[in-house]
C-alpha cells in the first residue's frame, strides 16, 4: 500500500476510518494540531469496539494519513496517545 492523496484517501477509506480520522482532525483543533486520546476513547465516541479502532488506526497510520506518538505519565506508563493528521506531501 502506497500514500494515499487526500483527494483518493476519502474515497479509499472505510466509513469508520472516516469517521476516526473526522474525530482526530475535530480533537486536534482542540488540542494544539494533536488529538490526546486513547483507542477506548474513540471506541467509545464511535460507538464500536477498541479493536476495530485498533485496526482503522494502524490502517490510517500505514497509509501515512496520520501520525501517533504514545504519551506517558510520570511514572513512565502509558496515558494514550497523541495523533494527528500527516502533513501533506
Amino acid at each position: 500500500m502506497g500514500r494515499l492523496s487526500s483527494k483518493e484517501g476519502a474515497s479509499r477509506l472505510t466509513p469508520l476510518q472516516q469517521r476516526i480520522l473526522g474525530f482526530i482532525v475535530e480533537r486536534s483543533t482542540m488540542g494544539g494540531g494533536h488529538a490526546y486520546c486513547t483507542k477506548r476513547e474513540i471506541a467509545e465516541f464511535m460507538n464500536c469496539s477498541a479493536k476495530s479502532v485498533d485496526r482503522a488506526i494502524v490502517r490510517l497510520r500505514s497509509e501515512g494519513v496520520i501520525e501517533s506518538h504514545p504519551r506517558f505519565n510520570e511514572s513512565g506508563g502509558q496515558e494514550g496517545n497523541s495523533y494527528r493528521v500527516a502533513a501533506s506531501e
